[in-house]
């Protein structure tokens, strides 16, 4: 089994894991609008509950304060419906339909978004991991060159530092070749000659 050091692939759970904050990033505005509209409707029920439930002389009302109705409206907008607080008039039992009717769409409007921004990075990930690995040649120590000051560019300096090309001459001898960078044109000669 040959060993690929920092290029192996990482474990599974790491790809998933930066695939859902990838999916999270990208979707972050979908999220924040989602958890506005939701304290928006927490808050706007829970005084519709608290008011509806004191206009009818009610002697089993459980709503004593609007922060009370803060929590009913936690669990009716989830949808997770406890039981521990229920409104007991007719208005009230309109209010808490229409709270959990609120809570269903709120809560399942974005999620088509976030699933396709999901499924967008999981088709790319499948794609990148299907391309063939580059393989680049390390340089060593010896063939890096800095680049000088006086006239030549960067770009002359890193294609003379890969090291001399060889070519065939005309004899049919091994040569060698390089670039030399040309200032009055601003472009590269490309120079063989011949090795004896």
């Amino acid at each position: 089994m040959e060993n690929e050091g920092i290029h192996s692939r990482p474990h599974p759970a790491f790809f998933f894991l930066e695939l859902i904050c990838n999916t999270f990033k990208a979707s972050a505005q979908e999220l924040f609008l989602l958890v506005f509209f939701v304290l928006l409707g927490i808050v706007i029920f829970a005084a519709l509950v608290y008011y509806a439930e004191r206009l009818v002389d009610n002697p089993n009302n459980q709503f004593d304060s609007i922060p009370i109705g803060l929590w009913w409206a936690v669990i009716t907008i989830c949808t997770v419906g406890f039981g521990d607080l229920v409104p007991k008039t007719y208005l009230g039992m309109v209010v808490g339909s229409v709270c959990a009717l609120m809570g269903v769409l709120t809560i399942a409007l974005p999620v088509p978004v976030i699933v396709s921004n999901f499924a967008m990075f999981y088709s790319h990930a499948q794609a990148r991991s299907k391309l063939p690995k580059k393989r680049r040649r390390v340089l060593q120590p010896h063939e890096i060159k800095t680049a000088p000051v006086g006239g030549r560019s960067t770009t002359a300096v890193l294609l003379n530092s890969l090291g001399p090309r060889t070519a065939k001459s005309s004899s049919n001898d091994l040569g060698r070749a390089a670039y030399v960078p040309d200032a009055k044109r601003d472009t590269f000669t490309y120079y063989s000659f011949a090795l004896k």
